[in-house]
C-alpha cells in the first residue's frame, strides 16, 4: 500500500518508496500519488521533487485530475508555487462531453486556462476541431482558436477559420 512521504506546504505526497536528499529534494516511485488541497490531484509511476522550488516532475502514466477534466500523459512537470502543469510529449483531456489531444498543453489552475499546442485535436459529439493552438477557460468552456483552424460536423458540415472562438459545452 502506498503511505504518506510527505507533506509540504499545503500538499501531501504518497509511494511505494522514496530517496531523500538533504538539499530539500526528493524521488519517489511506484504508486506516486500527489494531492494539492481539494484541487488537483496527480498520479504516476516515478516522481523527482523539488521543495524548494516546489517543482514535480512525474513520468510514466500520469493522471492529473481537476474537479472537471482528466488529463493523461507519459510526463507531467508541474509548479506547485504558480499552479502550473505541463505535458512536452502528447496529452490528453477528457472532459463529460470532449476529448482533446495535443502534443504539448498547459494547465494554469488558478486561471483555469488550458494552452493546446501542434496536432490539436477537439472531439464533441457535435463537432470536431483541428487546429495547431487552441486556449479553453474551464470555468466559461470557451475555447479560442489562434491559427488556421478547421471544424466539421457528423453531417460533413465544415468550418474554416484562422482566429475566433466558440462554447464547447
Amino acid at each position: 500500500f502506498p503511505v504518506t512521504i510527505a507533506a509540504h506546504e499545503g500538499a501531501l505526497m504518497f509511494c511505494d518508496s522514496a530517496y531523500y536528499f538533504d538539499d530539500n529534494k526528493l524521488d519517489a516511485f511506484g504508486h506516486v500519488k500527489l494531492v494539492q488541497g481539494d484541487t488537483v490531484t496527480l498520479t504516476g509511476e516515478i516522481m523527482h521533487y523539488d521543495g524548494n522550488s516546489k517543482k514535480a516532475d512525474i513520468q510514466r502514466n500520469v493522471v492529473l485530475k481537476e474537479k472537471k477534466m482528466i488529463l493523461t500523459t507519459q510526463q507531467l512537470y508541474y509548479d506547485r508555487e504558480k499552479g502550473v502543469a505541463h505535458y512536452p510529449s502528447g496529452g490528453k483531456i477528457v472532459t463529460e462531453e470532449n476529448t482533446l489531444t495535443s502534443l504539448i498543453g498547459y494547465y494554469y489552475n488558478r486561471e483555469k486556462m488550458l494552452h493546446f499546442h501542434k496536432n490539436v485535436v477537439l472531439v464533441n459529439p457535435d463537432y470536431t476541431i483541428k487546429t495547431d493552438t487552441l486556449k479553453h477557460n474551464t470555468q466559461t468552456d470557451i475555447s479560442y482558436f489562434l491559427g488556421p483552424t478547421n471544424m466539421t460536423t457528423p453531417e460533413n458540415e465544415k468550418i474554416y477559420c484562422e482566429n475566433g472562438w466558440c462554447n464547447i459545452s
